[in-house]
């Protein structure tokens, strides 16, 4: 039994062979669904007493500061003090965002910090961070939100998604825990795992294959196989013939679709790579997946990888 392809519209992934970055959660949500709800008041930054916003800015401004961060000696920059256990909350992330930085404020960091303004809470684990409306900003909103997520995961078990918008615009960035941990070297991964307690799934047959590739697809910010790049948009179908085996075929056009523009390119290279990108994208996350094998439709081409392969260990 086939494992469904819905389209949809392009998002992000960026696809590697093992060790490099993918683009998670420890327990991802299911395909297609997210947890909405209603962000709590921003714990907004507020000047500080006594102090002259406009003439500080005016100053630094003038000195050839940029007017995004103009506030270096963090004279104007000050949180309100918080008032629920979300604003608390996403304070507190915020602060271990800044002293990663060896900063006081926003200000004090380099592009794209000072973009930001504020922290509120967002939908459960997702941290949004309030970005001031300036020359620049918009194009900095995922670049922000990885540089929160990059210096503050580690910490904060609980936080999921870092979310970057500038009140009152469409545009936002975003990056999820996912992301950050495909990046890690291997051996820091493994160390997270190990912490988490991850466990492993009871589903058999078609619905375990179906949820191995909503893991892999979450895990990677893709609504879809088509959404993905290369060869990895032909992925046809997905099956389960044992417990611990994902079986993933890639359709008959693969040749003809990939030969003409990578000339050295072999299909047992690409089966491989396909195989080896699912496997080492999930590894920590679906401790019951034992293998790999990848295959292209109605031939014999045919690779499969396996959780004690060299790619996986030194």
């Amino acid at each position: 039994m086939k494992g469904s392809i819905v389209a949809a519209p392009f998002l992000l992934c960026a696809l590697a062979l093992a060790g490099c970055s993918a683009s998670a959660q420890a327990t991802p949500p299911p395909l297609h669904t997210r947890v909405v709800a209603p962000p709590s008041p921003a714990a907004a930054a507020i000047p500080g007493p006594g102090v002259d916003a406009e003439a500080v800015k005016a100053s630094a401004v003038a000195a050839g500061r940029p007017a995004a961060a103009f506030d270096i000696q963090c004279q104007v920059w000050e949180q309100s003090a918080p008032q629920t256990p979300a604003e608390k909350w996403a304070q507190a992330i915020g602060s271990d965002w800044l002293a990663a930085h060896h900063a006081d404020c926003p200000d004090q960091i380099t592009l794209p910090g000072y973009f930001a303004e504020s922290f509120q809470r967002g939908a459960t684990g997702e941290l949004v961070v309030i970005v001031e409306d300036a020359p620049g900003a918009v194009a900095a909103l995922s670049e922000l939100a990885r540089d929160v997520m990059d210096h503050t995961a580690p910490t904060n078990a609980d936080l999921q998604q870092v979310t970057a918008k500038i009140s009152g615009h469409q545009a936002t960035g975003s990056y999820t825990r996912g992301q950050w941990d495909i990046g890690l070297p291997w051996d820091e991964r493994a160390e997270n795992a190990a912490t988490q307690h991850r466990h492993a799934s009871t589903a058999t047959g078609q619905d375990w294959a179906d949820e191995k590739m909503d893991q892999w697809l979450t895990k990677i910010r893709a609504d879809s196989v088509a959404d993905l790049a290369l060869g990895f948009r032909l992925i046809d179908a997905w099956s389960s013939p044992q417990r611990g085996e994902l079986v993933v075929t890639m359709d008959a056009s693969l040749p003809q679709s990939e030969v003409a523009h990578t000339p050295y390119w072999s299909i047992n290279q690409e089966l491989e790579g396909t195989a080896v990108t699912i496997l080492d994208n999930i590894y920590f996350d679906a401790p019951e997946l034992e293998r790999v094998t990848v295959k292209l439709a109605g031939s014999a081409h045919t690779k499969t990888v396996t959780r004690t392969d060299k790619w996986f260990h030194d």
